[in-house]
């Protein structure tokens, strides 16, 4: 039964007390707590007793045992929906109607199985005593080693005509050996065939004289000896797998080359936005307008631990200059000399770096400024001075 009908029925004939009460041992058993307040609470309380049911381990809940089977509701199809039951027959009479006309009898099933091995039986036996034959016809040679020999008739027809282009024969082929007399018979054709070395127990056998080793020519390929080679051949190959399979890459051509993708950068061109300032040089005359010099600024240090503003201030002035502002450096770290920033204007810059300027022992340079990184940090450059 699906979940609507199931649901439609215990809300119907069981009281809230009832429900709330078997809410209560389902979820007692497994410590877990829901709370239904407002319209619908039955159902939705129906509805988590159902989901726990399905989720949880059957091992884990109790026994449910049906005591008073008068409270038992009726099933009728007031309660039951009806299309969902349709469906559900449609759906298993589609599975009888599949089951009857593709599935077969368990009887047929092995009857076949049956037929099968006969078969196989039988094909095993017929393909043994055909190998069987073809080993004692062919003698010490079996079926997928047979060679064909021309005949002398064919061989001295073409000893004739292309004496001096004779098969060449590698010494490891096994040939069949001749009697005497078939070999006074198959002389000619012995310009063409290497036979093998006489055997050390029968000296009285006339040793044949063995033709010299040439290349084969163009024409002879029809009527030469073939020669099917054994699976010992084969195995001793020195051709292995893996150089097969990589020459066959190697004749496929992947094309595998990238592109190369350079972002370049474009170059800042002039557009005229920024034109750089030109200085006057003309003679002040007016007195109407001030001129706000630019400022230098230069950093002196190895001065002694107690020497002040004020006295860098009076050094300056007695050598006859005067300067903007003079502030004393804090080090971050302990040290036994102080050091200084001296502002002045940006035309006394080469006489404050001059070696001459300054007295033996004291370091000086341009103020280099730093990055602000902090709010209250003071040691940056002005922006006036830009």
């Amino acid at each position: 039964m699906d979940e609507i009908s199931l649901v439609q029925i215990c809300e119907s004939n069981f009281k809230e007390a009832d429900i709330t009460t078997a809410k209560n041992i389902v979820f007692e058993a497994i410590n877990c707590r829901s709370t239904r307040k407002g319209d619908g609470k039955n159902k939705r309380l129906l509805q988590d007793i159902i989901k726990v049911l399905k989720e949880t381990e059957p091992a884990s809940l109790p026994t449910f045992v049906a005591k008073d089977l008068h409270r038992l509701p009726p099933v009728t199809f007031d309660y039951v929906d009806v299309t969902s039951l349709l469906k559900d027959i449609l759906v298993l009479k589609q599975s009888i109607h599949c089951i009857q006309t593709d599935y077969i009898k368990a009887s047929e099933l092995f009857q076949l199985q049956q037929e099968i091995e006969n078969i196989k039986s039988s094909q095993y036996q017929a393909q043994s005593e055909q190998n069987i034959g073809a080993k004692y016809n062919n003698g010490s040679f079996l079926n997928n080693e047979a060679k064909r020999v021309p005949s002398a008739s064919s061989l001295r027809q073409q000893a004739t005509s292309s004496a001096h282009a004779p098969c060449c024969i590698p010494s490891s082929t096994p040939l069949p050996f001749r009697t005497p007399a078939q070999g006074a018979t198959a002389a000619p054709a012995t310009a063409s065939v290497q036979a093998p070395p006489p055997a050390p127990a029968t000296p009285s056998l006339p040793a044949r004289s063995i033709a010299p080793r040439v290349t084969p020519s163009a024409d002879r390929f029809d009527n030469d000896i073939t020669i099917i080679p054994k699976a010992t051949e084969l195995q001793s190959c020195p051709v292995k797998t893996t150089e097969l399979i990589d020459n066959t890459f190697d004749e496929i051509q992947f094309d595998d080359s990238f592109t190369t993708v350079v972002n370049k950068k474009k170059k800042k061109t002039y557009t005229g936005d920024r034109i750089p300032n030109q200085r006057g040089k003309a003679i002040l005359t007016s007195s109407k307008l001030k001129i706000v010099p630019k400022l230098s600024y230069i950093y002196a240090s190895r001065f002694d631990k107690h020497t002040t503003e004020s006295d860098i201030y009076d050094f300056i002035k007695d050598c006859g200059h005067t300067v903007i502002k003079v502030e004393k450096l804090v080090q971050y770290k302990e040290t036994a000399f102080s050091s200084f920033k001296i502002t002045i204007t940006q035309d006394q810059e080469n006489i404050f770096l001059s070696a001459e300027f300054w007295p033996c022992g004291v370091e000086y340079r341009k103020y280099t400024f730093k990055r602000k990184f902090y709010k209250n940090d003071n040691n940056t450059r002005p922006k006036n001075e830009d």
